[in-house]
């Protein structure tokens, strides 16, 4: 249990030393996949309303952003042969710190934004392009699936 005990704190203590060594401003190069449940209202043929809640984690080059829990929640709707989303998320790294921001598919493309963040995190900002990373899955009232989210970040 000593030994247990030891390795969250050398765990934590490295987390955050990763975390202070970020630098003011960087590139955002990460991985996340995700899954869980949605609402789906097929309002005509090809016209289709729903929200959603899911959790996952990201994997990353950088450290700081790397093992993060991520949970989202969002809306979106098909409609005559365009999609539209708009989504909102918090990222928590294992010291509890976050990274929150928003997605949204728009016709100029699926886009992020981080909005702030707290601890190691707080004033951060940025934005990027979110690539998918296969398909997007579903099966009756649930969803899953990856996606790529690249560009950048900088601190206040």
């Amino acid at each position: 249990m000593a030994m247990r005990c030891k390795l969250c704190a050398l765990a934590l203590l490295a987390g955050s030393a990763m975390a202070a060594d970020l630098p003011k401003e960087g590139t955002v190069d990460t991985s996340l996949c995700f899954g869980g449940p949605m609402h789906l209202i097929a309002a005509a043929p090809g016209e289709r309303l729903g929200s959603y809640v899911v959790k996952g984690g990201t994997s990353a080059g950088s450290p700081a952003f790397d093992s993060m829990a991520v949970e989202c929640t969002g809306i979106f709707e098909a409609r005559a042969g365009a999609t539209q989303s708009k989504g909102y998320c918090v990222f928590r790294d294992v010291s509890g710190d976050t990274i929150h921001g928003t997605d949204a598919i728009t016709p100029e493309g699926y886009v992020f934004e981080y909005l702030g963040g707290t601890g190691k995190f707080k004033g951060i900002s940025g934005s990027g392009r979110i690539e998918r990373v296969g398909t997007l899955a579903s099966e009756g009232d649930r969803m899953r699936g990856c996606r790529k989210m690249v560009g950048t970040y900088k601190f206040k």
